[in-house]
């Protein structure tokens, strides 16, 4: 299963920048995301994540 990020409605310009982020706080995310990935990888066979 592939998972698709669509950041559009998140993005500052839209939300405005209290509420939004900006493209270089999603970049600045990747590593803790790749940090997380591990424990949705072992939660998802556990059937604690659905599909």
């Amino acid at each position: 299963m592939n998972i698709r990020f669509d950041e559009q409605n998140l993005l500052a310009d839209v939300a405005g920048r209290p509420n939004g982020l900006t493209r270089s706080d999603i970049g600045r995310s990747g590593p803790r995301a790749l940090k997380a990935l591990p424990s949705f990888r072992r939660q998802r066979p556990a059937a604690k994540l659905s599909a």
